[in-house]
């Protein structure tokens, strides 16, 4: 009893204290279900929606009039700046260029 009535006033709650805890579990609460309110409306309208378009459309090829222009670049020596050998182009084995 003599702790709890002289403690240090830091480790006393105040009564106004007591719901903090569970402010922060109704905030969080409240921010998963406006994220699922947003997933389900998105999910939604997909399915009354035909099929997302953006990622898989076919944009075709270039027009013909532009040149067309190729150019390899390749390094000025293809030995390894490790020394460990020679370097070999990506894609490609080592026993494939000997």
């Amino acid at each position: 009893m003599r702790r709890d009535k002289f403690g240090a006033k830091s480790e006393k709650l105040r009564p106004d204290q007591y719901h903090l805890p569970l402010e922060d579990v109704e905030t969080a609460q409240g921010i998963l279900d406006a994220a699922q309110e947003r997933a389900e409306a998105v999910i939604q309208s997909r399915s009354r929606s035909a099929p997302d378009q953006g990622s898989h459309r076919s944009r075709g090829c270039l027009p013909a009039h532009l040149p067309r222009v190729e150019r390899i670049i390749e390094p000025a020596s293809t030995l390894c700046p490790c020394g460990c050998g020679a370097m070999t182009k990506i894609g490609t084995s080592a026993n494939a260029s000997m």
